[in-house]
Formats: C-alpha cells, structure tokens, sequence
C-alpha cells in the first residue's frame, strides 16, 4: 500500500513538474510569435493564378507543410493552412505561397495530426472540390462537422483507401496529436501518407521524429519518387529531437527511404521554437549543399512549382515556376 501511494505521488509529480515545463515552454515560444506577429508579413510576388501544370507530377510548396499535389488532372492537399493567421494569435511569417481562391478542385485532402499548424479549420472549410478527407485513427475526431467534403476516412496506420484514382495509404510517424498541448500526453493520433497514381509515389512524412527502422521500412515497401520531409523546428534539442526532425537526420531519413527527390517542408513560416528566424532552413541548405547528391534536394520558395517527370526510367525534375523570389541566405 505504502509503495503505491509512493508510485502515486511520483507520477503526479512528474505530471505536474511535465504541465509547468511545457507551460512555460509555450509561454516563450508565444511572446515570440506575438512579437513577430506585430511586425509586417513578408508578401509573396508573382504567385501562380492556376496552379495547373502541363507535367505527369508537380508539386507546389505553399508554406509550411502544406503542398499541392499534382497527379495528372488529380489534386491532393496536405495539412491545408491557407490563411495568415492560425489560431487567434500566431500569424505567418511569409505569406502562403498560393491564394485558396486559385486552387483547383482538391480530389484528396489529408491531415497529419492535430496540431493548430497542420489541423487549420478555417482551411479546411475553404477546400474546393467536394473531395475526400483522410486522417491517420484518431485525428478525424478533430474535424468540425461542417465541412466541404463527400468522404470523410479515419484509418488505422498500414490501412489504404482509395480517392478519384489516387492510393493513399497511413504510414508511421513519431510523433502525438492534441490541441493545446498539454492533452498531447494522451492524444497521440499522427501519421504520414504514402500517395500513388499514374505510376508514380509521393511521401508525406506529416511530423515525426527520426527513426532509422519505420524510414528504411517505408524504403523497402515503395519505390518512393518524391519525399516531403519537415525541416526542424531544432531548438531546444532535448525537446525537438523527440518530437521533429533534425537537418542531419531530415538527410537521414532520405537516404533511408532510398527516395529519388527530397522536398523540405515545415519551416521558414511559423515561430515554433528557439531557433533563430529561419535558422534550420539554413543549416539543411548548407548540409545539403555538401551532398553529391544535391540537385535532388530541394528547397522552394513559397509558391514555387517543381515539375517531374520519367526520362528514361529516371525521375527528373524537367521543369518549375511561380515566385522567383530567394530566400534570405
């Protein structure tokens, strides 16, 4: 009995010592993201009208971990955020690289986890296109009841379903759900997505912290084509390295995945840590550049469109357009 009056004491604790830290924690990362959300947004030139391209495969990156898949005349979203603002406080650092009244109709919608920054609702409601929507088990509770779809599906990580001729398929993620933090301890619903049509296969990994076994696994399963790995956010490491990807391990898990083309997402958007404004875009772009390799990883900006294609059995990126514009260096 004593024992376990002990065992219960100390797990209280450390449950209390868990809800200070993490409070504190999001006190600091709060005051930056209202500080910066004070100073003017930085707006986007020469965004695409239509996003359509004249490829088999493109892909436009349109801020943080959203990106518009382009499978012939198939569309799929991942984690829509598409307005400036996420929540009532935190606004975008950069605004969304492609304007929600310019995208065509969405055949497949999928979200990663719960998160305000990957769960936007106000995004989800102005989806066009009646498509479906896909949510790793769990995470579809989230959902309001009122939104834009025809289908809604909550499938348990390996399940497939199949959407306007496009195969998605839940993958793994080390990652946890919730909306305000503190109920991460028990919501853990997150995954990634494994997309394929037309020939071709794309990888969304959502968020997730690396794990050399679920990276090489997927790379034996798919002959990936194209993978979108979240970059960062990197500080403070004790904590993100359990939750997110850091640059050598975003390098890591391609290798491990065996994927012909990296695009990096989840970064240069949001304040979500204590890094230096845009400090993991930097780091993964200086590791990148030493890689023998490096013309396969890429880094657009905001609204930039990359176009595929297979050119004697090689994926090869034939063309891209959108904003010229350059990231800070």
């Amino acid at each position: 009995m004593a024992l376990a009056s002990v065992s219960c004491l100390s797990w209280l604790a450390g449950l209390a010592l868990a809800l200070v830290l993490s409070r504190l924690f999001l006190m600091r990362i709060g005051s930056r993201a209202l500080y910066h959300s004070l100073r003017p947004m930085r707006r986007v030139a020469g965004r695409l009208d239509d996003p359509r391209a004249d490829a088999p495969l493109a892909v436009t990156w349109l801020g943080h971990s959203t990106a518009l898949l382009q499978f012939g005349e198939r569309f799929v979203l991942t984690d829509p955020v598409l307005f400036d603002r996420i929540g009532r406080m935190q606004r975008r650092l950069v605004q969304v690289g492609l304007a929600p009244e310019h995208l065509p109709p969405i055949d497949l919608t999928v979200i990663s986890h719960s998160h305000l920054d990957h769960l936007d609702r106000r995004s989800l409601r102005a989806v066009p296109g009646r498509g479906v929507i896909v949510t790793p088990r769990g995470v579809g509770r989230h959902l309001p009841r009122a939104l834009p779809f025809a289908e809604r599906l909550d499938l348990a990580a390996d399940q497939s379903a199949e959407a306007h001729g496009v195969k998605v398929t839940v993958a793994p993620a080390r990652h946890w759900g919730g909306r305000w933090g503190v109920d991460g301890l028990w919501d853990k619903g997150a995954g990634g997505f494994v997309f394929e049509a037309d020939g071709f296969v794309v990888y969304y990994a959502g968020d997730t912290r690396y794990d050399g076994e679920m990276f090489r696994a997927l790379g034996r399963r798919w002959n990936i084509d194209v993978a979108l790995l979240p970059v960062g956010p990197l500080e403070p490491a004790w904590i993100m390295r359990r939750h997110h990807l850091d640059c050598a391990d975003v390098l890591r898990a391609f290798d491990d995945l065996r994927a012909r083309h990296l695009i990096a997402v989840h970064h240069s958007t949001f304040v979500q840590s204590t890094d230096p404004l845009h400090a993991p875009r930097r780091k993964f772009a200086a590791l990148a550049s030493e890689r023998p390799d490096a013309d396969r990883l890429h880094i657009p900006f905001f609204g930039r469109q990359l176009q595929f294609e297979r050119v004697e059995g090689r994926l090869v990126m034939t063309g891209e357009r959108g904003p010229t514009e350059l990231f800070e260096t």
